[in-house]
């Protein structure tokens, strides 16, 4: 049924997540503690813990997680459409089927290799002082200060958040 494909790609991506998490520092970049206390002013919560990886390790870390946590999100918020389809506009489970299962799986996985591919784009994935896993989160290079200053103006979780409310409403007319 549609409700299972949903919980499928909910739990799909909440094992991309939780399993980014449960590495937490082994894919940061390794022996580099003094670098990293220099860029944040010595103020870092994982200095001393084990890191094997590099750059490319800590992107794919935060690869999985953003991408794992908007598109969980994302499915979430279908859920509600589903219900709000199969139970406020009593629509039939072939017409769901139909018209809006397309939009329920093509809104979150839009959304999060969209956010990814941002990231990946700008430079944005680095380890940040204040937790112990890769995320966005941009440095002192120059694409990554003109990335910034747009993600502080636009936040990527409020531009996913309106671009669901926008497709939903736009599928349902």
């Amino acid at each position: 049924t549609i409700y299972h494909r949903i919980m499928f790609g909910m739990s799909i991506a909440d094992i991309m997540t939780s399993s980014a998490l449960a590495l937490t520092t082994l894919p940061m970049p390794k022996n580099d503690d003094q670098v990293w206390s220099d860029k944040y002013d010595g103020d870092i919560k994982w200095e001393g813990q084990t890191k094997l990886g590099n750059m490319q390790t800590c992107e794919a870390q935060g690869v999985f997680f953003i991408c794992g946590m908007q598109t969980m999100f994302a499915y979430n918020g279908m859920l509600c459409i589903y219900y709000t389809c199969a139970i406020a506009f009593k629509m039939q489970e072939k017409d769901i089927r139909n018209k809006v299962e397309p939009f329920i799986h093509g809104v979150p996985l839009l959304l999060g290799l969209g956010s990814v591919i941002l990231g990946l784009i700008f430079d944005l994935y680095n380890p940040i002082h204040e937790m112990p896993f890769c995320v966005i989160f941009p440095l002192s290079n120059s694409r990554a200060n003109v990335a910034s200053k747009i993600f502080r103006v636009l936040p990527l979780s409020l531009i996913g958040g309106l671009l669901v409310v926008i497709l939903v409403s736009f599928s349902l007319i």
